[in-house]
Order: C-alpha cells, then structure tokens, then sequence
C-alpha cells in the first residue's frame, strides 16, 4: 500500500507504504527507465538492485546493516520499481538538520560520523561505492536516545574498482576535486571527500561544493571563531580549531607563499620561528588564513603590559637573539616580513623561558637585491631611508625594525 510522497532523487520520486501481508513499514522508490543502467528486461538485474544485495542484502537482513535493505524490486512499464525496508520513526538527515535548527553537536557529529566510516568501509569492502553520500541520501533512525543514520539511495552508485572511474554519476556538488582537475576519481578518496564535506555541513550548517572550495568560495561560520585581541592592518585574528584540510585553490597570496616559504605547511607546526600555515581559502571578497596558535601565548605588546610596560635586560637579550636568529633563517628563504613590532610579534609562555615567534606576513615581500621603493607596514617603523632616498633593503630595514622594537616601554 502506497501512502504520501518521501522524498525523492536523482532517479524518481520515493514514496511510505506498508507491505499489505504483514504491514512492515516500507518505502517505495520509482526508477524511469532512463535511469535505469542496464536494459529492462528478466535477464539482467539493475545495478541499484545488485549493489544494495552485495551491501544489504535481501528480506532476511532488514535492521541488520548500516545501509537500509532490498525487500522486493519489480518492473512496471518503464519503470523500475523498488521497495526497500523504512525505520519508523525516522527521517532523512537534511528534514533532521533543519529540525535541530541547521547545526548540530560536535559530539553528535562526531558519532555520525563514526558511523559512516564504519558504513562506508563495510561497504568498499562488499565492492560497493555510493558514490553520491550527502544529507539527502542519509536516513536517521531518531527512535532511540542516540540517533542512528544508516545510508540509502544505491542509484548512483558503481562497483568498487583497481582504477580509476572517467564518468561521474550522482550529485556534481559533491563529486571529488580530482574529478575536476584529472577527469578521474577513485572510490577511497572520493567517499574521504564526501564524508569531510558532510562533516562541514552538520557543524557548520553550510553546503559547499566541490567547485567552489577549488574556485576559494567556501562559506565559513564565524561564530564557531573566537576574535583574539590582536589584529594587523590587514583585518582581525580569530582564536579556533581546525575541522579538516581541503585542496590548494590554484591562485596563491603573497601572505600564504611567505608563510609556506618561511614555515612550510601543517607538518611544520612548533618547528619554525614564526607559525605555520594549517589552511587558507576565500570567503566572498576575504581571504582565510588557519595558523597554528601556541597555547599558551599572547602577543608581544600584550606580554609587555603584563610585565609593567617593561622586561628585564637579561629577557630583552634573550627575544632579541631570538629574533636575529628568527629573520636571519628568514631572510635566507627568501622571506622579507618587513612589519617587525610588538604587535606582530607571539610570545610562548607556556614554560621558563618565553619563545618568540614572528606572526603576521601580510605586509611582507620577497628578499631581492634591488632596493623596493613601494612601503607596506605600519609607517612608524619604516627604515630612515625609506624618508630620506624613497627606498630600502630587506636585511637594513629588519635590523632597524628589530632594534625598534618596544623592548624598554
């Protein structure tokens, strides 16, 4: 018995019925026959149908996998006709995101997650690749105390394979970067970058696509940031916690060339001088930058008023050799940060002896043997000859800013 309409795909519509013997709860799936991959007709079965019996299987295995399971399939006309088990009470992850208002608990996440992977890795195992994993194609069982999602919708699905796939079915907002870049994909690394993008979605309530990450046009919630106290000419620093790596967009700043030549990426972190780049994208007209933050730490201007505006001798030596140290590596990779101060200046404090890190190259250039004549930086620190001739060097004008820096009040 067929009742109202569920949902519905890429393929056709999904309805909520009961099977009239026993009146188990099931949902009905209509499949055009365009749609359908292979030829309608007694002797070969359709692809949906053979990958939900490799990953599920039949009647007998209802509630007993993380996919939901095959009850019966059938032609009708041109259509492809399944019926599949349907948990009741229970209703697909986006109609549950809206309910809990867009977002949900990183605990909550965390456990759906959990079991997604276990789901997907069950699955690659059988020789199944879902191939299209998004909210839509996600059932939560919300019955129990803790929610369980189980994954449907096979239709864009294929077969687990050694090389790589050249055509892309299913939802092109979620296809893999390498779709893009190569025109080939995998099923790993795809189902990896369907399960990341979802996690972004039930933390952050935003539905990225593929495209527009690589194109650096990816929403990010603010309010999951903590604004810090320090900020530079270039806009405000938030406090956070990375939630997960995305590709390299094709276009890269001078602040993230700086920061990768003088600190290298994520692997780097606490090895360097200065802080690592973890991450860097657009948002609108902005761009992102995700360093690494000591804990604890705190600026150098901040450290200064805590010790009464001024430190002890044998300190100021101490940061001052640090510093040397820090703009000399510098320098020999090329890097010119040309914006040396207080302000821009991370103080480790979290053991006898404070470590100074150099933060904030978006004023900085490249090392070059002719003299630059255009300044960027904060213009109380420009080097004298910057005033007298119009232009300056790299290893004078760092000398000047380094020996400027408030150090006696």
């Amino acid at each position: 018995m067929q009742f109202r309409q569920i949902g519905e795909d890429v393929c056709g519509p999904v309805y909520a019925g009961f099977r009239s013997i026993d009146y188990v709860p099931v949902a009905i799936k209509y499949v055009k026959g365009p749609h359908v991959p292979y030829e309608m007709n007694a002797y070969k079965i359709p692809v949906e149908v053979a990958l939900m019996h490799k990953v599920a299987g039949g009647p007998e295995s209802v509630g007993n996998f993380s996919t939901v399971s095959l009850l019966d399939w059938y032609y009708l006309d041109q259509q492809l006709i399944l019926i599949t088990e349907r948990p009741v009470p229970s209703q697909n992850l986006t109609t549950y995101l809206d309910s809990q208002g867009g977002v949900i608990e990183e605990q909550e996440a965390k456990t759906f997650l959990n079991q997604l992977v276990d789901a997907t890795d069950e699955m690659h195992r059988k020789g199944v690749f879902h191939r299209d994993i998004k909210s839509e194609n996600i059932l939560v069982e919300i019955g129990s105390s803790v929610p369980c999602v189980r994954l449907m919708n096979f239709g864009c699905g294929s077969f687990v394979q050694e090389r790589p796939h050249h055509t892309f079915s299913g939802t092109l907002a979620c296809a893999p970067p390498e779709w893009y870049v190569r025109g080939e994909y995998k099923a790993g690394p795809t189902t990896v970058w369907q399960l990341g993008a979802l996690l972004y979605r039930l933390l952050h309530g935003f539905r990225n696509s593929t495209m527009g990450i690589l194109c650096g046009k990816m929403q990010l919630s603010r309010d999951s940031a903590t604004q810090l106290s320090q900020e530079d000419v270039c806009g405000p620093v938030y406090a956070g916690f990375r939630l997960m790596d995305y590709v390299p967009i094709y276009k890269i700043p001078v602040e993230v060339a700086l920061m990768h030549k003088a600190a290298g990426g994520p692997e780097s972190v606490g090895k360097f001088a200065a802080v690592s780049l973890l991450d860097w994208y657009y948002l609108d007209q902005d761009l992102i930058l995700v360093t690494e933050r000591p804990v604890p730490s705190e600026v150098l201007t901040t450290y200064l008023d805590s010790q009464g505006g001024i430190i002890e001798e044998r300190e100021a030596k101490t940061f001052l050799n640090q510093l040397v140290d820090a703009t000399d590596e510098m320098h020999r990779k090329g890097v010119f940060h040309r914006d040396i101060k207080s302000d821009n200046i991370l103080v480790e404090i979290g053991s006898s002896v404070p470590c100074v890190r150099l933060v904030n190259f978006g004023c900085g250039s490249f090392v070059q043997e002719r003299p630059h004549h255009t300044f960027s930086g904060t213009l109380a620190c420009a080097p004298p000859e910057w005033y007298v001739r119009g232009e300056y060097q790299a290893g004078p004008t760092t000398v000047w800013q380094v020996l400027c820096t408030r150090s006696s009040g």
